[in-house]
């Protein structure tokens, strides 16, 4: 049964799921909105931005309390790219109001309930250079989002956030690629959280994103260059993190940066990223994963081609810059949790893992194996009762690190350059390993 009712000036029809019509000629973008067991048509659009900003303003509780929408939902049929200077709105387009766009970005104001289906679509953003508010989408505080099957690219951002914004909203993510989007002197090339935000992402990457932290001949330090967590909440699961850079200076966390924050991930992969490339303008890295005052959880990831080959140069640089030696997961006051037959090979950080100013290390079912890294970096600064569980070790060493190191610290030159602290082994399988102070392990 149809039942047809009047909505402002929209003609708005529910049907079951099942009795949907085929979108309209031309049809650019769908808006429904869930309604108990109904699913109500609000309209089929031609015209971006009219869709979208119906689609925000029937979305907002200020308007589904009057409407008893549950949740609007938008369905894409085609690719949404930008004019070529960046914006999504068009100046010939008289729609009055745009919820949906906010300095030429587009924006899901505070309070909207949204599902934007893209099908397997993207929204490509595509500007000259980097702008301020120059992300893809901003997404404020207390929406409600979920985004499913497709890809958010081309952002360029000089006020952090170069693909997706998201300030203290609820968000999902479901196999979506975060792709090419830039951070310039800022942080989260990809992604940004901050301020109680909630991000779960399920399957789906962030591939080619970047932090680039100069301005003119001055260096500013960057963080996240997939994805930057302040004071947040993020759940991956089943996410490939692959070529995510720092550009022209070593920043932090070329994939993931998590202050104050907890973070968890599942099933996850990092597949190149920090990686010092002159030809394609990248740097090495101080972390791979950063987290600084946090709770950060892994369970059956892997890490393999991470980080940079060395010379005295890189490592002078890194270590000058920083006071912090290149590692794939520095973890600085934050606890650390690692487990489920996790795997990290062929990686060429200094260390796979430094610790610093008080945190806790409990690593459990994991392999390191084959690494032009060594194992564990810590002075008197992971508590004592940190451990590695049923872990093996094998051939895990900087190449050529006596050399490399001899003209700025050989105690380094060590597989677990660990000092007056104590650390526990319990059945694990040494091999080749070393230790800076033997007495200490147990």
């Amino acid at each position: 049964m149809t039942i047809c009712m009047l909505a402002g000036a929209l003609s708005i029809t529910a049907f079951a799921a099942e009795e949907l019509p085929a979108p309209a000629e031309g049809t650019l973008i769908r808006v429904t909105a869930i309604k108990g067991e109904d699913t109500v048509l609000i309209g089929d659009y031609t015209n971006f931005e009219e869709g979208w900003n119906i689609a925000v303003k029937e979305g907002r509780t200020t308007r589904t309390k009057f409407t008893g929408y549950e949740r609007v939902v938008v369905d894409f049929y085609t690719d949404w790219i930008s004019a070529d200077d960046g914006n999504f709105t068009d100046d010939k387009w008289q729609g009055g109001n745009r919820l949906g766009f906010n300095n030429d970005t587009i924006h899901i104001p505070d309070d909207a309930i949204l599902t934007i289906n893209l099908n397997g679509h993207t929204i490509k953003r595509v500007l000259p250079d980097s702008i301020s508010n120059g992300e893809v989408m901003y997404i404020d505080e207390d929406a409600d989002v979920i985004i499913n099957n497709g890809t958010i690219t081309g952002g360029k951002s000089t006020n952090g956030a170069g693909g997706i914004h998201i300030h203290d909203a609820n968000v999902t993510l479901n196999n979506v690629h975060i792709v090419g989007n830039v951070a310039d002197n800022d942080d989260g090339g990809g992604i940004a959280l901050y301020d109680d935000a909630v991000l779960v992402m399920n399957g789906g990457s962030f591939r080619d994103n970047s932090i680039d932290g100069v301005v003119g001949n001055e260096l500013f330090d960057c963080y996240g260059g997939a994805i930057y967590i302040e004071d947040s909440t993020a759940t991956f699961n089943g996410v490939e993190f692959k070529n995510n850079q720092n550009t022209n200076d070593e920043d932090y966390g070329a994939a993931i940066y998590a202050n104050n924050s907890k973070v968890y991930l599942y099933e996850c992969t990092f597949d190149g990223n920090g990686i010092e490339d002159e030809s394609k303008n990248t740097c090495g890295t101080t972390s791979i994963v950063h987290a600084e005052d946090s709770d950060l959880e892994m369970e059956k990831v892997t890490f393999v081609n991470n980080g940079s080959y060395y010379d005295d140069d890189y490592i002078g640089r890194i270590y000058a810059s920083s006071n912090l030696l290149s590692s794939l997961i520095v973890l600085d006051d934050s606890t650390f949790t690692l487990s489920g037959d996790s795997k990290f090979t062929n990686n060429a950080t200094v260390f796979a893992i430094s610790v610093y100013d008080d945190s806790h290390l409990y690593v459990e079912n994991t392999t390191f194996e084959n690494n032009k890294s060594f194992v564990m970096y810590s002075r008197g600064e992971h508590y004592d009762d940190s451990y590695f569980k049923n872990c093996t070790f094998e051939n895990n060493k900087v190449p050529d690190a006596e050399n490399l190191f001899k003209e700025i610290d050989d105690d380094w030159i060590y597989t677990f350059a660990v000092d007056e602290e104590v650390l526990t082994f319990i059945d694990c399988k040494m091999s080749d390993s070393t230790y800076y102070d033997r007495d200490n392990m147990k």
